[in-house]
């Protein structure tokens, strides 16, 4: 859980919110043609995670050692994602392609980082712990990462840009704005937690047993091992069928939190103050969203749990392409507000939480599927099956996102691009409908102790 932690603000500082539009906007001078280079290198780097998560898992499952290859693969990603310091503005520090060439390369080891995290997480609870432990996860990772974005964002990035309170007239220690420099801290931080949480994950996870096979006797096998588990699709009927239905929602899900920013800014016409506050309280509600899947997946099951979100997040977005400024829910409608404080509006409120309903069951689907894979495939091949199910989360990503623009596009309006987002998760959860493995509360199992034997 403190891995995830120190992990996920990356996504925060880095990815999303800090030094993504950062880069686009101050180093590559253009925010249009710096739109295109990330979209061109995040499609480039999900191929190679196709192609390479799935074989990597089998070989993992055939050498052991799990955690071992995830100490070397974060062990990777510290000093790359520090390096990001470097990206400085007007063509200063390191070069376009050289960046461009570390965040393509990070977007690879942290998605085999997702993967060998999530294949743990038999080895870190019994079966009826895992759905609390991964709930519990993204909680702790939320927590941390707005407790990051709130620091970087009061410290660094806002002194000078907003006039409050309780936020310093200039940035401390001297930071330069004019050369990026609250900006580039983003990734340096991110780092750091990256950091501290491999720290008590190397010292006190214990690892899964070694095989006792080479390097290259384990590709070979694990090789082997993909070709085998994929033609016997038929003996793993529900673990395969979930995967291909994941495809459908996970793709929904990420074109959401692709646009749901830009969705906020351009319907409700907020700037940066109410954009970061938006923010900070999307990221209470996804951790809450964790608390929520663990107790969920322990009462009902994780694929029960896994469709209730999905509800929950169809009732979010269809709840946003209905609110505006001057409505709620298209027919309730309301008088254009002027000079007025943020969340000071009726509209403002339901569109808040309307997307806190999205990133709470988002992030609950999430910690409940990956809990769902592991009641669908048998343990000894748990590092194939989440190889292939990283891979079931990028194979189709750019088909969300591309529907987004082509019925954005054909409308003319922001609300009619979510529409076929809506599409995705609904045939998401009818796909679910035919899963017969998953159901029931997770039961306690009659001795955890053979798990933990299986340790060294």
């Amino acid at each position: 859980m403190i891995y995830e932690g120190g992990r996920d603000p990356f996504l925060m500082l880095v990815a999303v919110y800090i030094f993504m539009p950062y880069f686009t906007r101050a180093v590559v001078g253009d925010p249009v043609a710096g739109q295109s280079i990330v979209a061109t290198y995040t499609s480039a780097a999900g191929v190679v995670v196709a192609i390479l998560a799935p074989l990597l898992g089998a070989i993992v499952d055939q050498f052991g050692r799990i955690k071992l290859w995830l100490i070397g693969v974060t062990l990777l990603l510290i000093p790359l994602i520090a390096s990001l310091w470097w990206a400085m503005p007007e063509g200063r520090g390191l070069g376009i392609p050289s960046i461009v060439a570390i965040l393509f390369t990070v977007n690879i080891l942290y998605a085999c980082s997702e993967m060998l995290h999530n294949a743990l997480l038999p080895s870190a609870a019994p079966s009826h712990q895992r759905g609390r432990v991964s709930g519990l996860a993204l909680f702790v990772a939320n927590i941390l990462g707005a407790t990051a974005l709130i620091t970087l964002l009061v410290a660094f990035v806002l002194p000078g840009r907003v006039d409050l309170p309780f936020v310093p007239p200039t940035p401390l220690f001297g930071v330069d704005a004019m050369l990026g420099e609250p900006e580039r801290l983003a990734p340096v931080l991110s780092a750091m937690l990256l950091a501290l949480g491999l720290i008590p994950l190397a010292l006190m996870m214990p690892d899964t047993a070694r095989s006792g096979q080479s390097i290259g006797r384990s590709i070979a096998l694990g090789v082997s091992s993909l070709r085998r588990t994929i033609s016997e699709a038929r003996k793993h009927r529900d673990a395969f069928l979930f995967l291909l239905v994941r495809m459908l929602f996970a793709d929904g899900i990420t074109a959401t939190a692709i646009f749901i920013g830009i969705f906020a800014s351009g319907v409700m016409g907020w700037g940066i103050t109410e954009m970061l506050a938006f923010a900070l309280i999307q990221c209470v509600f996804s951790g809450s969203g964790g608390l929520v899947a663990g107790w969920l997946d322990s009462t009902v099951g994780p694929r029960r749990a896994v469709q209730i979100f999905l509800v929950g997040v169809i009732f979010g977005l269809t709840g946003l392409v209905g609110t505006s400024p001057r409505a709620i829910l298209f027919f309730w409608e309301f008088a254009p507000a002027a000079n007025v404080g943020f969340l000071s509006t009726p509209p403002e409120i339901a569109f808040i939480l309307f997307a806190g309903a999205i990133s709470l069951c988002g992030g609950a689907t999430y910690c409940s599927s990956r809990t769902l894979l592991t009641t669908l495939v048998p343990e000894d091949r748990i590092g194939a099956f989440f190889g292939l199910y990283a891979l079931s989360g990028k194979a189709t990503v750019w088909l969300g996102p591309l529907l987004v623009g082509l019925f954005t596009s054909w409308f003319g309006t922001q609300q009619a691009g979510i529409v076929p987002v809506i599409a995705l998760l609904l045939l998401g959860l009818a796909g679910l409908t035919l899963l017969r493995g998953g159901t029931g509360s997770v039961k306690r199992d009659p001795d955890p102790a053979p798990a933990a034997r299986a340790h060294t």
